[in-house]
């Protein structure tokens, strides 16, 4: 919501990145057809999102939109 950058960088397989923030967020994620998206505790379907195995989407209070 603020522009700030949270996170950038490669994680490593089995590693789990935690970020707190306001919302919305801007998020982009490659190799997406293994990560797992969780927003407030519940799993999110990044699935719609993704194409040649990037995602890119928004999260905020509503959940996932373009």
């Amino acid at each position: 919501a603020k522009g700030v950058q949270l996170y950038h960088g490669l994680a490593k397989g089995g590693q789990i990145v935690s970020l707190q923030g306001e919302p919305p967020f801007k998020v982009t994620l490659g190799n997406a057809r293994d990560i797992n998206v969780l927003y407030n505790g519940k799993p999110m379907d990044i699935g719609a999102f993704s194409r040649g195995g990037v995602a890119r989407f928004k999260v905020g209070d509503n959940g996932l939109y373009r």
